[in-house]
């Protein structure tokens, strides 16, 4: 057994800490420590003001970061893969390692927005709704396992009954990452080869452009953390340094 580690899990976009419950399990079972954060907004914080921001995002996750000792592994899906680089470029002192698992990796300057606006396989570009004032992005919600979880569809129910509509304005945040910060931290990207919501195409692109190297497969779809638990726990005990 390497030495304890402690993950800190940030999730996606209309999910929230329920889809990392059984990662979270499978990684603390094996001695390390797990933090799995709920974004502003999102799960079991049901409704939100309409004014979220990224830096709400943010500033959630630091919060924890804060109150650990030493380094942690911060792994962040889909969404949270602007919000892990978000706070890197923050506290880049205290992130070990950061991972993203079917995620955007944002340039300088980048947002989300502009980001998915290039994947034109997504299913999340064609069937995502705005809001007549702008203020959140929502799904008809039959279409939410095709989107997220096409490959263990048992999981429907779970991603219905903790649906909520997202705050659009995060989306739309340009981020500022500089080489010294961000740049400074080693990255890995976890892909999935069937993803309905970022297209492995787009994943491929990102993970290039930022220039990381490690990277990792999975024959899943968008939620590995619920499709493929054993595989993805073993990839991240393999960044962790167990394998």
């Amino acid at each position: 057994m390497e030495k304890q580690k402690t993950f800190v899990l940030v999730h996606g976009s209309w999910q929230g800490n329920f889809a990392w419950e059984i990662i979270k399990l499978k990684l603390a079972q094996s001695g390390h420590e797990v933090i799995n954060i709920e974004l502003p907004g999102h799960g079991a914080e049901r409704g939100f003001s309409g004014n979220l921001t990224m830096t709400d995002y943010r500033d959630s996750v630091i919060s924890q970061l804060m109150r650990i000792d030493g380094q942690a592994i911060l792994v962040g899906h889909s969404m949270g893969g602007m919000v892990i680089s978000a706070v890197a470029e923050s506290i880049p002192v205290k992130i070990e390692k950061l991972v993203f698992l079917a995620a955007f990796v944002p340039a300088n300057g980048d947002s989300l927005l502009k980001l998915a606006m290039q994947d034109t396989e997504s299913l999340v570009m064609k069937k995502v709704v705005l809001s007549e004032d702008q203020s959140v992005l929502r799904f008809d919600q039959k279409d939410l396992a095709e989107i997220f979880i096409q490959d263990a569809k048992h999981f429907a129910d779970l991603f219905i009954t903790q649906y909520q509509d997202e705050p659009a304005e995060p989306n739309r945040t340009a981020l500022t990452l500089t080489a010294e910060r961000f740049g400074a931290i080693p990255k890995y990207y976890i892909y999935t080869l069937h993803d309905n919501a970022i297209s492995i195409n787009r994943q491929q692109e990102m993970a290039k452009f930022a220039g990381i190297k490690k990277t990792y497969e999975l024959s899943s779809g968008h939620t590995p953390q619920l499709s493929k638990p054993d595989e993805l726990t073993h990839i991240l005990l393999s960044i962790a340094g167990n394998y």
